[in-house]
Order: structure tokens, then sequence, then C-alpha cells
């Protein structure tokens, strides 16, 4: 009997927060946070995609529940954080940038009373996982990340202009959604972040769309006659929106992950694990590979038979692999 495996079958079992608040209010913004798994376990921390993806469920399940004190939280204007994006964007913008996240995270690691701690994140999430050990490497243990992102403006303009060369159907629906004059980058914020809201809510569904054509091996088709929800609405706004503004706004230099001061924090971190999806089209392995090239301690992985999502089954037995791989580390020193 052939028994069908799914990328969840590789998940450990849903669980609840033992722990969960809302870091002190700054610059406006109240930082949701949660823990799970074991409250006298090894810390890690987790920083989730988008930018605007929030934590749920199934980032939870990422890590053993008896050996992990696994600790998540909503970025800025996402999730439930406050405020978000979605109900009030001029204050959900305000103070949102990739230093604010970073300095989020060292202010939940002093309220939580963690020295050290290991760190991973995917896509957005390998992007602010980098920048913190580069910033913060004294309080890095390891690092696993995965689907790399480095925020550039060449990682920006492939995204935007020539994911085409693969999926041109998904991106002829995509740019119909919006007037396109100049840039198109330029024109998308326009038009997602300072239009009408019947237009922000129809281009950001548009880019929703595209991006989920492009993000892993199988597309689960929508069915165009199920109308999208309050939530789908509100989930395709968020990310749209703070994909947007961080790709206008908040572009990293050419070589931010590979210069003087990235050298020597990367040094003192002893474990670095890199993953990519051989036909990841959003982040090509180019990144991962280059990364790791200025790199070389690092440890790289390309998986072939995945994409950019861990809904493709061989990212996620890779990054399950890669995160239980630092029980056997710890447990042997």
């Amino acid at each position: 009997m052939i028994v069908p495996i799914t990328a969840d079958d590789f998940r450990y079992a849903p669980i609840k927060p033992f722990k969960h608040g809302f870091l002190a209010e700054q610059d406006g913004h109240k930082i949701y946070y949660e823990q799970v798994g074991n409250p006298e376990g090894e810390p890690i921390l987790f920083f989730h995609g988008g930018p605007g993806g929030g934590c749920t469920e199934k980032h939870r399940r990422l890590f053993d529940p008896a050996f992990f004190n696994a600790v998540l939280f909503d970025q800025r204007g996402c999730g439930r954080s406050k405020p978000n994006v979605y109900d009030d964007p001029k204050n959900g913008f305000k103070h949102n940038n990739p230093q604010k996240l970073l300095e989020d995270a060292e202010r939940l690691r002093e309220h939580l009373g963690i020295e050290k701690w290991h760190v991973t994140g995917g896509s957005w999430g390998a992007t602010l996982a980098l920048l913190y050990a580069k910033y913060y490497p004294a309080r890095v243990k390891s690092l696993t990340i995965s689907g790399i992102y480095l925020g550039r403006k060449s990682d920006n303009d492939w995204y935007i202009n020539n994911m085409k060369r693969f999926y041109p159907e998904a991106e002829a629906g995509f740019v119909k959604s919006f007037k396109v004059k100049g840039d198109r980058l330029t024109a998308l914020y326009r038009t997602i972040i300072k239009g009408t809201k019947k237009q922000r809510v129809k281009t950001a569904m548009a880019l929703g769309e595209f991006e989920g054509q492009c993000v892993a091996l199988a597309w689960d088709k929508p069915d165009k006659k199920k109308k999208p929800t309050k939530d789908d609405i509100k989930h395709s706004m968020v990310i749209g929106s703070l994909e947007t503004y961080y790709m206008k706004n908040h572009v990293m230099s050419e070589n931010w992950y590979k210069d003087a001061k990235a050298k020597a924090a990367f040094k003192k971190i002893k474990d670095i694990a890199i993953l990519n999806g051989r036909h990841d089209v959003i982040t090509p392995p180019i990144c991962a590979f280059e990364l790791h090239q200025a790199h070389p301690s690092s440890t790289l992985t390309i998986n072939d038979y995945g994409a950019h999502s861990n809904s493709d089954i061989e990212n996620m037995a890779r990054l399950m692999n890669a995160l239980n791989r630092l029980k056997y580390k710890t447990r042997k020193k």
C-alpha cells in the first residue's frame, strides 16, 4: 500500500505556547511573542518570513518540544503585533525598518533573560537572522537559514521584473492589476501603499497569487468561484504592503553579508547551516552559494527537489534535519 507523505508529516505535533505576551511599547509598536516547548530547553529564536508573514502554528512545530525553548515573535506591522499595517498603515509603517526589528529581537532576549540562543529563519527570516548574527554575534550559538534572500537591489529586481522567465503566465496576471508607468517597483509601491483601498486590495491579492504560483514545485490553484475571506484579504494586504515597502525603502548594499564586519562576526559563530531549493525561483540558489563562498566554514545544502516553500517535501525534511543536528551537537558538548 502506498501511503502519501506531505511536508507537514515531518513537523512535530501541534503545540500551544507555554508563555506569550507583548514587549513594552517602543516607537509606538507593541511586539507579540510566544515561547513553545521546554521552558528549560535550549533557546532558539525564529525569524518569520515575508516581510509580513507573521508566526503561525506550523512554525511552532519546527522545534522538538522536549529539547528546544523556541521563541517566536511577530515583526512590526504584522501578525498580532500592534499596530498592524492593515488596520493602521500610517503607524504600522512608522519606525519599521531592519534595524528596529533587530532591536526588538534583542529586547526580547533581554526580557526573557536569555544569554545566548540559536537563530533560524527562512527567506526574509534568513535575511534578519544573518543581520542579527552580524550585529550581535556574541548572542548567537548557531545559525540555520533557508531560502536565502539577501535584500539587495539585484534580488528585488529579479523578483519584480525577471521571474517571468520561469512563470510568464503568472507574471502577466500580476501586472494587469496595476498601471505600470516607468519603474515597476515604483508603480507597485504607489498602488499598493498609496492607492485607494479597492486598488490596494486588488493589487495585493494579485501579488499574492503571483508569488503563490512561484513559491513551490506544486501550486494549489485557488478556486476562482470561492470568494476570498476577510482573513485572506488581510493576509495578502499585510504581506504585499510590507514586502513592497521594504523593497522600495530598505534596500541592502550588494556586499553587506560579506563586508569586514560580517566576516569578523561570522567567524565567531562556529555552526552555520545554509539551505536552498535547487528550483527556487524566488530566491535562486546562487544567493546561497555566494553566501557560502563568502563564509566557507558554513555548510551548504542544495535541495534538488525543492523550490522556495517548505511545503516541498525535501525542503522540510532537510530543514528538520538541520534543526535537529543542534540536539546532537549540544548534547555532545
